[in-house]
């Protein structure tokens, strides 16, 4: 549905704006030269889609809970939108459930949380992410983990990340607002 409005939207526009200048070209009686009414609907269009493109991570984003953080945000630029390379586009971010951050007080340093992954005309999808904050690394955890008599889970893949990456940045900043102080 989304898609279509997305489609719709902008031709609506492009023929609103034409009939605007079509009734200023015949009843104000605005001399315009005969090119001026489809170039400036095929502006308008533009512009509407532009618009939509460029407004779509804010319009999203504003409608998340209070409880789920955007933690990265990728742009993107291509050659069959040339005006992305002067400003690219945000078209995917990930962000991290605060209400699944789960932490074994046995390991503060060990924060198990939900990242959002969300990418533009792709459907959502939600992995389970574990974060060893300390030793700045994650890993994805699988659909059934196993935990060890330790109270981790075994078997993962861990990748080393930098301190500041920004899905273990936020893990590790909202396991520490939900630790009791």
């Amino acid at each position: 549905m989304t898609n279509i409005l997305n489609l719709l939207g902008p031709v609506m526009l492009g023929v609103a704006f034409a009939g605007f200048l079509l009734f200023a070209k015949r009843v104000l009686r605005i001399p315009l030269p005969g090119w001026f009414i489809p170039m400036g609907a095929a502006f308008a269009m533009m512009a509407g889609h532009l618009y939509i493109e460029y407004t779509w991570f804010n319009r999203f984003s504003a409608q998340l809970p209070a409880h789920v953080h955007v933690a990265d945000t990728l742009t993107t630029s291509g050659p069959f939108e040339p005006w992305t390379y002067a400003r690219p586009r945000i078209n995917r971010f990930s962000a991290v459930d605060a209400n699944a951050i789960r932490v074994n007080p046995a390991h503060p340093d060990i924060v198990i949380g939900e990242v959002i992954l969300v990418e533009r005309y792709v459907p959502t999808a939600t992995i389970g992410q574990i974060a060893d904050c300390k030793g700045t690394r994650t890993a994805d955890m699988p659909a059934d983990p196993v935990f060890g008599s330790d109270g981790l889970p075994q078997g993962l893949v861990w990748i080393d990340r930098t301190a500041d990456n920004p899905v273990l940045a936020t893990m590790c900043r909202l396991a520490q607002e939900k630790a009791p102080k």
